[in-house]
């Protein structure tokens, strides 16, 4: 939690993504977000969308 800078409890959105080069598999991305004032992202398509761009 004091990593995060949230309060213990505090609900995160955690997302997990594989990133490709090439149509290769290259790496494992792991993203924790405090989920308050991000609930907007469990409606968008977060395969099609940057997660850095809807964060903006």
């Amino acid at each position: 939690a004091e990593r995060l800078r949230v309060k213990p409890g505090e609900l995160l959105f955690c997302l997990q993504r594989l990133r490709f080069a090439d149509a290769k598999p290259l790496a494992i991305e792991f993203s924790q977000i405090n989920f308050k004032g991000c609930e907007k992202l469990l409606e968008e398509d977060l395969e099609q969308n940057s997660l850095y761009r809807l964060l903006e």
